[in-house]
């Protein structure tokens, strides 16, 4: 195994197993000291991490080069009309899509990710080369990216509200359910912690991404990317078929949780992997930046694309909570299938992944 793919295979491994303990640790502080003390640790532990970074972390090697400049207008720019972009989207079924701001920020935000196009074709260096888009796999990896990770989050989203208001799980018990164990089978447990359920979640992703790292090597990586993007789609398909006279946690949230999680961790390893083995040496750290953005800013279009469609299903017309959630469900189901698709028809075979010495 090359020593890049071991790291991203160990990456996508702790973001599993982080995202467990920050379930549980996020249920213990809810109920005992308040939802404000996950701001205040964050804060902490990140400003930690930083200043540990600087003794860490090695310096950048310029090798006799000029010292790159940081392309700050179009960080700004783009930041901007994507801000704008989320919160139209997850504003309009709200205040009303003909309401004149709703309309005039939908405006200003695509005018401002044109501006933001046509700057970078102009700096010297551009937070997004576009001639990457012309690289063979980049476009449909970045859009299956995009959308794939768009779907996960929304799926944890509605998941955890459909455990704790369908099915009426606290986050604040999750700390009685070691002793609730001793006592009861794990069928019984029907007022255990929301946390504590999803623990298996977090063994099967982190066990997942540390074993994909070698199938990499063995198999075709698109057939492994697609297998990937398939569970990210069929994984919401549980949640979505829960209905009022049969509700239960470990038939339908159990299952989605965890198909969603082996589903995200090899599509992220898979479009990483096949991303930056298309691109040129010199151009291997954009890739990864740029695929990085694409996961990152999918997170939050995909969650406020679904919160539009979820609150257009008015609660007033007999729908009620879980019907909402559930129409959710199938939008997360309908973005990971628009990743399917663009991986399907836009990715070429890229046979089994082999990076030569020195390339990483």
């Amino acid at each position: 195994m090359t020593d890049r793919t071991r790291a991203l295979s160990y990456f996508a491994a702790a973001g599993a197993v982080g995202f467990c303990l920050g379930l549980v640790l996020g249920g213990f502080l809810t109920q005992g000291l308040g939802w404000r003390y996950l701001f205040r640790l964050t804060v902490i532990i990140t400003g930690l991490l930083g200043l540990a970074g600087l003794f860490i972390l090695p310096k950048d090697r310029n090798e006799g080069h000029e010292k790159p400049r940081l392309d700050i207008l179009g960080a700004g720019i783009s930041t901007g009309g994507l801000v704008l972009l989320s919160f139209v989207i997850s504003s309009g079924g709200e205040y009303g899509w003909h309401k004149a701001f709703i309309i005039a920020l939908l405006v200003v935000s695509i005018a401002l990710l044109a501006v933001f196009a046509y700057v970078e074709k102009k700096v010297r260096n551009p937070i997004m080369p576009l001639s990457l888009w012309k690289i063979p796999n980049f476009a449909a990896l970045w859009i299956a990216g995009f959308v794939a990770y768009g779907g996960y989050q929304s799926i944890l989203y509605y998941a955890m509200l459909m455990a704790q208001e369908i099915v009426h799980l606290s986050a604040g018990q999750c700390f009685q359910a070691p002793i609730i164990i001793l006592r009861k089978s794990c069928t019984d447990l029907t007022s255990g912690g929301t946390a504590l359920r999803l623990i298996p979640m977090a063994v099967v992703g982190g066990g997942m991404c540390m074993f994909l790292g070698k199938v990499m090597e063995r198999f075709n990586t698109k057939y492994l990317l697609l297998f990937g993007l398939a569970c990210c789609t069929i994984a919401p398909i549980p949640c979505a078929l829960m209905e009022k006279d049969d509700i239960n946690f470990w038939k339908h949230i159990f299952p989605t949780s965890i198909v969603s999680v082996i589903g995200i961790g090899t599509t992220y390893c898979t479009i990483t992997v096949v991303a930056l083995a298309s691109v040129p040496v010199s151009a291997k750290s954009l890739c990864g930046g740029m695929i990085n953005t694409a996961f990152q800013i999918g997170s939050g279009v995909g969650l406020a694309l679904a919160s539009a469609v979820v609150q257009a299903t008015e609660t007033n017309k007999g729908h009620g909570l879980l019907a909402q959630y559930k129409v959710g469900m199938w939008c997360c189901a309908g973005l990971a299938g628009v990743g399917f698709i663009s991986s399907l028809l836009g990715v070429k075979s890229v046979g089994v992944q082999h990076v030569p010495p020195g390339t990483h």
